[in-house]
């Protein structure tokens, strides 16, 4: 599988939730879920939002992949239906920064609704049936991709965010993103 991989354009980011297509100069990443934090706030689990953490890392793989765009695979933020006030703080602020260094293209997730108000002019927005860049689909998985889609060489999901999950002897279970 290894030796498929490298002489595809598709490569995974090393240690990161994230796709590098080398061939199109595209990040492509999925289900942020920013605005998270506020919900298990709200379940008494306090973790410090993640949106600054977010962008310093998609910073960082823009800078060292040289991506020329950026495709989120939908689900960029949490809240269903509409977007909390921390959301649209987080998401003015991660846009403005992100749109500066790169093109940003959004595909909607079943949880990016309440966004399109929120996104600069430069953000190219597609609905969950996905969008068709070169010979790449990028759909986010909730919904049947677009006809267009059905005939690209390569298709990018996300929605499932995938797990393994690990359990010992004694039925102590442990889950590992993928």
């Amino acid at each position: 599988c290894y030796l498929a991989l490298t002489e595809m354009a598709i490569r995974f980011v090393t240690g990161y939730p994230a796709v590098f297509i080398t061939d199109e100069r595209i990040l492509a990443i999925a289900d942020v879920q920013i605005g998270l934090e506020h919900e298990l706030y709200k379940k008494g689990i306090v973790i410090h939002a993640q949106a600054d953490k977010f962008l310093k890392t998609l910073t960082h793989l823009i800078k060292a992949t040289k991506a020329k765009r950026l495709v989120i695979v939908g689900d960029l933020k949490h809240t269903v239906p509409g977007t909390s006030l921390r959301e649209d703080r987080e998401l003015l602020r991660f846009f403005g920064h992100l749109t500066k260094k790169v093109k940003v293209v959004l595909v909607k997730g079943n949880h990016d609704t309440g966004l399109t108000g929120l996104l600069p002019k430069e953000v190219e927005v597609h609905d969950g049936r996905g969008v068709k860049i070169g010979k790449y689909g990028f759909f986010h998985g909730h919904a049947w991709p677009a006809k267009e889609l059905i005939g690209c060489d390569h298709m990018i999901m996300g929605h499932l965010q995938p797990g393994v999950e690990f359990t010992d002897k004694i039925g102590h279970r442990a889950v590992e993103q993928v």
